[in-house]
């Protein structure tokens, strides 16, 4: 019976097959973060097979134990070459590419190596011995014909995956991709190189050196996951981008033959203008501003029509070498929806103010008839005042007289209310627009103190209606009432307006509902009226006053709508 001593080998693989197989539980655990990580950790599982395999093996005591070892790792070594180009090319931005039939086809050759190796087929390997000449009892064998066809794919697989992360390394602009995807390829290409030493150096015994160098693949993918956001973050793929994005793309050679079109330019312009090799004069066919716009490759857009689309096509120079244009690619996009949207936008908006035109000479024609009317009303309600003498009738008469007045506010409330945003806002000087507001109402002998600033604010016209509103309603409302002042002081945000008389002041009950229309004396709808105005240029109104002491109109402005001189 042959005595047999764990070799140092063993141990070196047992340490690489905790690795990776650490390394594959994290990024299982990650696995939401795409498909590039679900290949990762599939491959590093893989991967943790081979190298327990291989270490169990390295201790076989006999022939059979040995070739069961075989099988275990080969549940991991036959599926390393498509894992390893899904896990790149998914990360790279080619995941579109692995379709199932794709994947069915990567599959073919492992299915087919577990199968003769589960056999011990001759196919794969032709005889098997167990050697115990050398330092330790080994497993050996000859290759068969499908043991080569295995190690080709294994071999072109990585090289294959190799070459796309060189091209993602060229296109990549950013530094953090660049360090993963540098952390990618430094973790494969040790196993490739061991890969190759053995499959074409000599050596005794025959040792298979791959799973020595997983914990170098280990290392660099911790580093690149835990680091570098490796898989969490990662390139897009030009083909996805070219192919996906929705404005079509035609790549032009220095003769002007189409050499590339993405599926949005085929479906633009037809397969026929876009195939390959068409030259720029038949494209033009379809697009007569092209030759000017490639003549000129600075980006111009310039809308062509296109039967009943219309096509917004710009082209750019591609240069080849820093001192020679080798091309230029042209970018057409479809603008037909949004030309449609705009044609009937303007269509009903010319219809909207036709209609607003006849609501307005309607309003005017019937407020101006309701004025002469109510001429006429108050012409007759005077003479009746004096044949009814100071009786019954003459109240009656009155109360009559104040109705024609509250009629009359209205009619004028009808007048301005359409007016709030009709005029463009401007820059008005407060004190000047106040005292302007101050002459249009008659005080009947209050005074009036204007200490307002001469400070610049961007409104509406009408904020001058808003302070003679102000004082009139001190006037008309305030009860004995001998003097107005406008005062303003400093707030976070810009000033604070005040308009305050001594009158009787706002109850408490009416304070918060004043600005509510229909609410107050007469008709109720100044003080509506006002802040309607105030709240469309963002200038906020309350009343702040003590009851029997006086009214108190705080007006709230902006610090965006001063300008200090």
């Amino acid at each position: 019976m042959i005595t047999v001593l764990p070799p140092l080998y063993s141990l070196v693989l047992v340490v690489a097959a905790v690795l990776t197989g650490l390394l594959a539980a994290y990024a299982w655990h990650h696995r939401a973060l795409g498909d590039a990580t679900c290949y990762a950790a599939l491959l590093f599982g893989a991967m943790t097979l081979h190298a327990a395999g291989y270490a169990f093996e390295l201790t076989a005591p006999a022939l059979e134990t040995g070739l069961a070892w075989i099988r275990v790792e080969y549940l991991g070594i036959a599926v390393i070459a498509p894992l390893v180009l899904g896990m790149i090319l998914s990360y790279a931005g080619y995941g579109h590419l692995l379709t199932r039939r794709a994947l069915a086809g990567l599959f073919v050759v492992p299915v087919v190596t577990l199968v003769l190796v589960f056999l011990m087929h001759p196919l794969y390997y032709t005889t098997t011995a167990f050697d115990t000449t050398g330092p330790f009892p080994l497993v050996v064998f000859d290759v068969g014909p499908w043991y080569i066809v295995h190690s080709l794919n294994l071999l072109l697989s990585v090289l294959v995956g190799i070459g796309v992360l060189l091209v993602a390394l060229q296109r990549a602009t950013h530094v953090l991709i660049r360090r993963q995807i540098l952390m990618m390829l430094l973790g494969s290409i040790f196993p490739v190189v061991a890969f190759i030493v053995y499959l074409v150096v000599p050596m005794n015994p025959k040792i298979d050196v791959i799973p020595f160098f997983y914990p170098l693949t280990a290392i660099f993918f911790t580093i690149g996951m835990a680091r570098f956001q490796l898989f969490g973050l990662g390139p897009v793929g030009y083909a996805t981008v070219v192919e996906r994005v929705p404005i079509g793309v035609l790549v032009l050679n220095n003769r002007g033959q189409v050499i590339d079109a993405n599926p949005a330019a085929r479906d633009l312009l037809g397969e026929e203008v876009t195939a390959i090799g068409t030259t720029l004069d038949r494209v033009a066919t379809r697009l007569p501003a092209l030759p000017a716009l490639v003549a000129a490759a600075d980006g111009t857009e310039t809308e062509v029509p296109d039967g009943d689309n219309h096509l917004v096509v710009s082209a750019v120079a591609l240069a080849d070498r820093p001192d020679r244009v080798g091309g230029s690619v042209v970018l057409v996009r479809d603008v037909s929806a949004r030309r449609q949207a705009e044609e009937e936008l303007a269509r009903r908006t010319a219809d909207l103010e036709a209609a607003n035109q006849r609501l307005s000479l309607l309003s005017a024609v019937t407020r101006h008839d309701i004025a002469n009317q109510l001429v006429v009303i108050d012409g007759r309600l005077a003479l009746l005042a004096e044949e009814t003498g100071n009786g019954a009738a003459h109240e009656e008469v009155e109360g009559l007289v104040t109705a024609v007045g509250r009629v009359r506010a209205m009619v004028e409330f009808m007048r301005d209310y359409p007016m709030i945003g009709a005029e463009a806002p401007t820059w008005l000087d407060l004190n000047d627009t106040a005292s302007r507001a101050v002459r249009s109402v008659a005080l009947g002998g209050i005074t009036v103190e204007n200490r307002l600033p001469s400070v610049a604010v961007f409104a509406d016209p009408l904020l001058e209606r808003v302070f003679a509103t102000l004082v009139e309603n001190a006037v008309r409302h305030g009860g004995p009432v001998t003097h107005i002042q406008l005062d303003v002081k400093d707030a976070l945000d810009g000033i604070v307006v005040t308009v305050e008389d001594d009158g009787c002041g706002v109850p408490m009950t009416e304070k918060a509902r004043i600005f509510e229309q229909g609410v107050g004396r007469n008709t109720g709808l100044g003080l509506f009226l006002a802040s309607e105005i105030l709240a469309s240029m963002g200038i906020t109104i309350k009343e702040t006053g003590v009851p029997k002491e006086g009214a108190r109109f705080e007006l709230q402005i902006p610090a965006g709508r001063l300008q200090h001189e």
